[in-house]
């Protein structure tokens, strides 16, 4: 909620440090997992309506570098 913080969105991905940290915390040992876990972020970051084009963008790119990794290794 947009409470106190206008203009500052909820999402855990609305910081680029703190999306970069939930990026580097997906495990890595399961590529099926890290996949789905990227997934998830990916369709929450698509739904979510408090991102400007240029940060959804931003970190849909970032999701999928983190996922580059794990398609390599299937």
């Amino acid at each position: 909620m947009k409470l106190f913080g206008a203009g500052k969105s909820d999402h855990p991905m609305a910081e680029v440090k703190e999306a970069r940290a939930i990026l580097d915390a997906i495990p890595t040992g399961d590529p099926f997992k890290a996949l789905e876990d990227l997934n998830h972020w990916l369709e929450s970051v698509r739904a979510w309506q408090g991102f400007s084009p240029q940060h959804r963008a931003q970190i849909v790119q970032r999701v999928d570098e983190a996922a580059q990794v794990h398609l390599r290794r299937l």
